[in-house]
């Protein structure tokens, strides 16, 4: 599976950039990679829930094919890769989302450097 990030930061002594990457996951099982959705902000004003769903990934694809998923925070332990984030579709309100990547292989970067 590849995930195609249209900007990775670096943090140098210069400053930060960013690059164009793409991200290869070489043995994953689809069966255990699953995306979580939940409203945005955690509840709506004067309501103490949340509500949400959880889709696995192809079902994730399907609908929201249009969508751009910010990663804000990504995470490792194990076999398990994980991103948290905003899901973002046109000028509907963003979702707050958590995508779970089952992982028994490497992960490759590739990193457009200019």
């Amino acid at each position: 599976m590849i995930l195609k990030v249209d900007r990775i930061f670096e943090y140098a002594e210069t400053g930060e950039r960013w690059y164009p990457c793409e991200i290869e996951f070489t043995k994953i099982d689809l069966d255990y990679c699953d995306v979580k959705i939940f409203n945005y902000p955690y509840g709506t004003e004067g309501v103490n829930e949340f509500a949400g769903k959880s889709l696995n990934l192809k079902e994730f694809i399907e609908e929201y094919q249009a969508a751009e998923f910010e990663i804000i925070t990504e995470t490792y332990f194990g076999y398990d890769t994980v991103y948290q984030g905003q899901i973002w579709q046109g000028e509907e309100e963003p979702l707050f989302a958590i995508m779970s990547i089952w992982n028994m292989g490497d992960m490759i970067y590739r990193i457009e450097k200019n």
